[in-house]
This record gives C-alpha cells, sequence and structure tokens, in this order.
C-alpha cells in the first residue's frame, strides 16, 4: 500500500475531505431512527461504523504524534485486527448516537491539527503501523481516506 511518492499537503487535505464527505453522504442515507438499529455492514449498524472509524482515526492520531513529540507513546498494535474492531465496536455499544457522532468530528478535527503541525518533510518520515512495520506519515492518513471511502461504498451498497 506504499504510495511511491509523497505528495504536497494540499493535495492529501482534498483527498481527506472528499472522502469524508463521501461517508457523511452515505451515512445520511440511514434514516436518523434506524442509525443505532438497522445493519449496514455486516452485523454492525450506522453507529458501530461511525465509531469504528472515530476508533481507527484516534488510533492512528496517536501513532502519528511521534513525529511531533519523539517520547509520546506509540501506537497500540493490533496483531488480530478483526478481534480489535470487536473489542472497540462493544466498547461503544452502549453510547449515544450523537456521542458517537461527536467524537469521529471531534476526531478528524484533531488528525487535521496534526496534519496541520507536520511539515512535508515529516509526511515522509516513517513509522510502525498497527499491522505492519513501517509506512509513511502520508501513508498513514491516506489509508484514513480510504478507510472512509471503503465505508461509503459499504453503506451506498447497502442501504437503498
Amino acid at each position: 500500500m506504499s504510495r511511491s511518492r509523497v505528495h504536497p499537503k494540499s493535495v492529501l487535505l482534498a483527498v481527506l475531505a472528499s472522502t469524508r464527505e463521501e461517508l457523511l453522504s452515505a451515512a445520511a442515507l440511514v434514516p436518523a431512527e434506524e442509525r443505532a438499529s438497522r445493519r449496514v455492514c455486516g452485523e454492525w449498524t450506522l453507529k458501530d461504523v461511525i465509531g469504528h472509524v472515530a476508533d481507527w482515526e484516534w488510533c492512528f492520531l496517536k501513532g502519528l504524534r511521534q513525529l511531533t513529540t519523539p517520547d509520546a507513546p506509540g501506537i497500540e498494535e493490533a496483531e488480530d485486527i478483526e478481534a480489535w474492531n470487536q473489542a472497540h465496536a462493544e466498547a461503544r455499544r452502549e453510547q449515544t448516537w450523537k456521542a458517537v457522532w461527536d467524537d469521529v468530528h471531534a476526531a478528524r478535527q484533531a488528525l487535521l491539527r496534526c496534519l496541520d503541525a507536520l511539515s512535508e518533510a515529516d509526511l515522509g518520515r516513517a513509522l510502525p503501523m498497527p499491522w505492519r512495520p513501517s509506512a509513511t506519515a502520508y501513508d498513514w492518513f491516506y489509508v484514513l481516506a480510504e478507510h472512509d471511502r471503503d465505508h461509503a461504498k459499504d453503506l451506498r451498497r447497502e442501504v437503498r
């Protein structure tokens, strides 16, 4: 998945904005009264999917902070990603839709502040990812954009 080169931060910002809009537009297809009950991705509801997106963004933010604060705690390893996903979904089970919705927006704002603090050179620096030894910071952000797009596709396919 490694990108062969790092594009300017402006390109990354545009990609992150467009894929987030894609996710939010797809989420809007689920009626408000069904957000926490209608299954839209396997066993997951829209609330589960949005919480899942937020959880990965907070996880990535923790790892990316190592670029600006070298003594910051490292990212947690996720050897079994499905188990990680299920544990995090279960931890959010009792949260309200509003809490999860607010959290996904807070996570994205925190990531954008982190991106703003990084230099173009920082984006080319490598860090260990939860499931592989190394990827550039640019790759990390791009993975999150792809994550939004993948779940938007899932939602559009399931919600008709």
